[in-house]
């Protein structure tokens, strides 16, 4: 039990996945682009739940360079790679699928939510 429970934690990991997936488009941009994606992520939610983006968002932008950082080293890249190089066929494009659907939602999310806010989001 404890050995599955590990591996759902940690063999799965999406942030791994959502890498990969960014990695095989643009290989120089990755992780830069994934912490961006988390990014507007994060600040949709706090506005959802808090109504505003408060001034401690500022953790949000820190948590992102430790992402970027953090799939730039070498031993971390080549652990990512090796673990979906055999990715079958019918995987890879449903993984597609499923984060081109991601990307595109964390981009028309705060478009939605503005637009719910008369186009205001505000710093608190």
């Amino acid at each position: 039990m404890a050995n599955k429970l590990h591996k759902i934690l940690f063999m799965n990991n999406p942030l791994d996945y959502l890498w990969y997936k960014l990695y095989k488009v643009q290989k120089s941009f990755a992780g830069k682009s994934m912490a961006f994606v988390l990014l507007i992520n994060s600040l949709t939610l706090t506005v959802l739940l808090l109504g505003n983006i408060p001034k401690w968002v500022i953790l949000f932008l820190i948590a992102g360079l430790f992402i970027i950082n953090h799939y730039e080293k070498h031993e971390v890249i080549a652990k990512v790679l090796k673990k979906y190089r055999c990715e079958s066929r019918k995987s890879r494009i449903i993984g597609n699928i499923i984060v081109t659907v991601y990307i595109i939602l964390s981009f028309i999310a705060p478009l939605i939510i503005a637009k719910f806010k008369n186009g205001y989001i505000f710093i608190d």
